[in-house]
């Protein structure tokens, strides 16, 4: 991903610049059904983690302040998405988690 922070301490930068809350996800579980949201294939390829679903709000982690959310935001328009910054290296980690789960 083009200018995706590689470091907590970036990911922090990007969370204090663009005013958006920063988290870490080392010991992070991700939810399987909230794959059906955020395709796990379409999370790899966009660096995108979806968090929780709280209501209409899905909270998705991403390394950048302004992720591709076009598939969300067609397939579920009335979905609010909130952008948590986490440092790519721990949403890759996650991800990798994913796949391995049957």
């Amino acid at each position: 991903m083009e200018n995706a922070p590689d470091s907590a301490r970036e990911a922090l930068d990007v969370a204090l610049s663009s005013g958006l809350p920063y988290t870490g996800l080392r010991d992070f579980e991700p939810d399987p059904r909230l794959f059906h949201y955020v395709p796990l294939t379409y999370a790899l390829s966009h660096h995108l983690l979806p968090l929780l679903i709280v209501g209409d709000t899905l909270k998705v982690a991403s390394p950048v302040a302004d992720p591709d959310l076009s598939l969300l935001r067609t397939r579920f328009p009335y979905l609010a998405v909130d952008i948590v910054i986490a440092p790519g290296p721990e949403i890759d980690r996650v991800l990798e988690r994913a796949q391995r789960t049957p």
